[in-house]
């Protein structure tokens, strides 16, 4: 959990073990002394413990409570894990002056709920999260679901939070942070010239375009979410991170 600047807390967190033995039901509960708080970063933490009295056929359960000031993205709810899921469910209630979109991912989600307006959510008989070959974005296949802030009421006024794809593209191409190469216009017309997309059909233009940059150009094997290089370098060197 985020814990720098009280960002959020982690309370009521609650663990037992739960066997079968005999014909009776065996609790085995943690004391609070049973739990640790580590210290991931400067502003990361977790809570760990370690359930007791573990067998083959125990059942675990665990209960907490997550206060966060982090309300423009609530956590997601991930209805697939790296094993088996018989049941998952989740149910949100919202603040009247919060209005919050979902977004929905994976196949069994999407087919369920989409188009609809719903504030629970369930799935059942689910396969494991696996590893495919070829496939470095798996996490876009799981069935899962977020939740973003949209609008709120502050003051009687209604303020906007998600706005439309042109606004956002505007506060990028200002954004003094974002090196945006779409500033820097008249490179990719000399790019474009040379290349002759415009005497070609759209479709054809589109596999120009990605044939070009497949065969020229390379990742520095940096993660980063704003290039550092001025277009006309990055169009000299062919060599950039992967913004």
């Amino acid at each position: 959990f985020h814990a720098d600047d009280q960002l959020e807390v982690i309370k009521n967190l609650k663990a037992r073990t739960v066997n079968r033995a005999n014909g009776q039901t065996e609790f085995t509960d943690l004391e609070k002394r049973d739990f640790f708080t580590i210290d991931i970063n400067d502003k990361w933490k977790a809570k760990r413990f370690t359930f007791p009295a573990i067998s083959e056929g125990s059942i675990i359960e665990y209960r907490y409570t997550k206060y966060s000031k982090r309300y423009y993205h609530l956590d997601e709810w991930y209805f697939q894990q790296d094993i088996p899921v018989l049941h998952s469910q989740l149910e949100v209630l919202f603040p009247t002056d919060m209005e919050y979109m979902s977004f929905l991912s994976g196949p069994r989600l999407i087919g369920k709920y989409s188009g609809k307006m719903s504030n629970k959510f369930d799935l059942t008989d689910l396969p494991p999260i696996r590893e495919q070959k070829f496939v470095y974005n798996i996490d876009n296949y799981v069935d899962k679901i977020r939740f973003q802030l949209k609008s709120y009421t502050s003051a009687s006024e209604r303020i906007e939070v998600i706005e439309s794809w042109d606004k956002l593209a505007e506060k990028i191409l200002k954004d003094p942070e974002h090196n945006s190469f779409a500033r820097e216009k008249k490179y990719f017309e000399m790019l474009v010239n040379k290349l002759g997309l415009l005497q070609m059909p759209p479709r054809k233009r589109i596999e120009e375009s990605y044939k070009y940059v497949a065969e020229n150009f390379r990742w520095n094997e940096k993660t980063r979410i704003y290039n550092y290089q001025k277009l006309n370098r990055f169009l000299e060197d062919k060599v950039g991170n992967t913004a």
